[in-house]
């Protein structure tokens, strides 16, 4: 307890007062002088101040107190107190210009971004009023809604092997010649029905993942394999995919990285899981979302093929993506032709560019003679002739008529002939070897022309070396440079004002939840969500990932950059690269990170900042109205399952499938073997002999 009040208590340091702020039983605190006082007689040491507490009548000598300060620098007190307000000054002053600076810029910076929105913003708006007219073109392009949609078992192969033009599987069986013969389908039989025993295959898929040396690819090899295999047994594949899922997911939680499952596809079950998907979603493309999905192929290639496309390197006027826009100082201003084009007998109206080559126009008459028809059933457009009737000329890319400068020789275009609107051509096959090629670069068609990754931009003839162009040469940095933001930005929105509302409805037709949605979509989510809870996993952003990298990702974003996958069309590199934007927004819209656009973003994300929100919350409502759905039980999937397992056909040879299979067995066998020995059940339990001439005997179809 405390005798005494604050008042009672007075300390004195030297010769000043030291001012007592807080009393307690076991402290006296009190603020010193700035400067150390003089000291006061009576006391032994006179350079120094003594500490006096007085209570009351009652003085008490503490100690002595020296300020360190003075006692290092030696420097007298005032000059010390000036030069330590002055410093401090300065610094204050440096923090406050300095951040009056920062936020200036800053403010600048975020002005002009608001700017740059603003203009982008107005812009579109007014882009969306001007292209009124040539949606309704694009329409009148489209036509009667036909699609050249490819059979189930043509969209099979080209979701299974991408990017193949043939595989083992489309060819017929491979016999084996010799004294092993018998010895070879023997061992390929017992395979088989190995295979159809489930915890076998499990642990043959298993096994095959522990391999350092199996890779990528060769898991995705063997997902499209077993998908052949049972491509009339869905139910039996699909229990498959459940077990190896059930492991995927117990494997993210032991390794605390759930939301990066089924974004990677690492694993042969993701891959099975995509080619699972892929053949469900069959039928919702033929009857539903594919109309939309071709329409919106139809226009991006319409409002590019609009304006200039150069045959060289590719890049167009109007894009989506900013890397593929044609890079001129001077916005080139084409003519609309219109020719009365002559075919097999038949005539009609064709419009092309004056600035296209004769290759160009080629395919654009081919466009419209058959339109919405299979691509691999027309003609290509090198097999063809083009000759203007009333000057009884062939129109070719490339003659003697341009001379080169300083080996750089142009492209025919079409106004280097100065044909006039309404001229008489004829399109027959030529009869006749040409003097000179018609592609310059060696393409298949106008549209293989315009892929640089395909056709070199330099090109070689017989005699000389030669660099042809066509609109630009070869872009430099200086002119790059030399091409404005603002006109980046006009191009841009123009090609974006006038697809918003076909990227609008194919997103909104993906994103609706009816009725007629295959079940096999309710299973899955159902089938995440309760895998999720089963692991007590709370985040409500781990099934919402889950989801989309499984539906969203994995399959609309393949099947956007691929139409192609789809329908019987020819991709050029520019659409390819206008439909890899929408994929990307699409996919920007799956995030569940906030992606701000800045004044340092690209600009084909700002291109569409103003959409992805919108798309955000449209996935979300399409998750909540799935999950709203009555269960889709086992029975009702197997039914689904069943009628999809009745649309394969005989065009993929099982038993070549099975051949390729037998080749990881074959190359890992040892291991395989020990995996079967080492469970508590086995197959070599089960089936003794059938295990045994399956895994060891490599002498069979080793030669196959």
């Amino acid at each position: 307890m405390v005798a005494a009040k604050r008042e009672d208590v007075q300390v004195a340091i030297g010769n000043a007062n030291c001012n007592v702020t807080n009393l307690s039983e076991d402290q006296i605190v009190c603020n010193p002088p700035t400067s150390q006082p003089k000291s006061t007689p009576g006391y032994s040491r006179s350079d120094i101040p003594a500490v006096v507490v007085q209570i009351g009548n009652e003085k008490y000598f503490v100690g002595y107190l020296e300020y360190e300060t003075a006692k290092e620098l030696g420097i007298p007190l005032d000059y010390l107190v000036g030069g330590v307000a002055g410093v401090g000054l300065f610094i204050v002053v440096t923090i406050i210009i300095c951040s009056c600076l920062y936020r200036r810029q800053k403010n600048k910076s975020k002005r002009e971004f608001e700017k740059l929105m603003y203009q982008l913003d107005n812009m579109e708006s007014n882009f969306i009023v001007e292209c009124i007219e040539e949606m309704l073109d694009l329409n009148a392009e489209i036509g009667d809604g036909k699609k050249p949609l490819y059979r189930y078992d043509d969209y099979t192969f080209k979701i299974l092997f991408p990017q193949m033009q043939d595989h083992i599987v489309l060819h017929p069986p491979i016999t084996k010649n010799g004294n092993n013969e018998r010895q070879h389908d023997i061992t390929i039989c017992h395979f088989s029905q190995l295979l159809h025993h489930k915890e076998f295959l499990l642990k043959f898929i298993r096994t095959l993942e522990k391999q350092q040396s199996f890779g990528d690819q060769d898991k995705s090899n063997v997902a499209s394999l077993l998908i052949i295999l049972y491509q009339n047994n869905l139910e039996y594949i699909t229990e498959i995919i459940k077990s190896l899922l059930k492991e995927l997911v117990e494997k993210s939680v032991e390794e605390t990285c759930q939301k990066d499952m089924l974004w990677r596809t690492e694993s042969v079950v993701e891959k099975l899981l995509a080619n699972w998907l892929a053949l469900c979603m069959y039928k919702n493309l033929e009857e539903s979302t594919g109309s939309s999905l071709y329409v919106l192929f139809k226009a991006l290639k319409f409002q590019v093929m609009k304006g200039p496309v150069d045959a060289v390197t590719g890049d167009a006027m109007y894009s989506l993506s900013e890397e593929r826009l044609l890079l001129t100082e001077n916005i080139l201003e084409p003519v609309t032709i219109t020719l009365n084009v002559e075919y097999e007998g038949k005539k009609y109206k064709c419009r092309c560019l004056d600035c296209d080559t004769i290759t160009q126009a080629i395919d654009k008459m081919l466009d419209a003679i058959y339109r919405n028809i299979p691509y691999s059933t027309r003609p290509l457009g090198e097999d063809l002739d083009l000759d203007w009737v009333s000057e009884n000329l062939t129109l070719q890319d490339e003659d003697n008529v341009k001379l080169k400068e300083n080996g750089w020789r142009q492209i025919n275009m079409i106004k280097d002939y100065e044909i006039p609107n309404g001229a008489e051509v004829v399109l027959s096959q030529y009869q006749k070897c040409r003097p000179l090629p018609r592609s310059p670069c060696g393409a298949v068609n106008a549209s293989e022309y315009c892929n640089p990754e395909t056709v070199p931009s330099t090109s070689t003839d017989s005699q000389i070396n030669t660099q042809y162009w066509h609109l630009v040469k070869q872009p430099n940095d200086s002119q790059t440079k030399g091409l404005s933001s603002e006109n980046y930005h006009t191009r841009l929105l123009a090609t974006k004002g006038t697809l918003k509302q076909y990227i609008d409805d194919f997103i909104k037709t993906v994103l609706t939840a009816s009725p007629n949605m295959p079940p096999a979509i309710k299973y899955l989510f159902d089938f995440l969500d309760d895998a999720a809870k089963q692991h007590n996993i709370t985040d409500p952003e781990v099934a919402y990932i889950w989801k989309c990298n499984s539906l969203l990702l994995r399959f609309w974003v393949n099947i956007i950059k691929n139409p192609d996958f789809v329908f019987d069309i020819h991709k050029a590199s520019i659409v390819d690269a206008c439909l890899s934007m929408v994929a990307q927004c699409f996919m920007d819209s799956c995030s569940t990170s906030n992606q701000n656009s800045s004044k340092d973003s690209p600009l084909n994300k700002s291109l569409f900042a103003k959409d992805i929100p919108v798309f955000k919350k449209s996935i979300s409502t399409f998750f909540d109205d799935i999950q709203r759905m009555p269960a889709v039980s086992d029975q009702d999937l197997n039914v689904y399952l069943a009628e999809m397992s009745k649309m394969s056909t005989n065009n993929f040879t099982k038993e070549n499938a099975l051949l390729e299979l037998y080749s990881y067995v074959q190359k890992y066998s040892n291991e395989i073997n020990e995996s079967l020995e080492a469970e508590s059940l086995t197959e070599a339990q089960e089936f003794p002999e059938r295990q045994d001439n399956v895994i060891t005997n490599n002498a069979g179809p080793s030669n196959i």
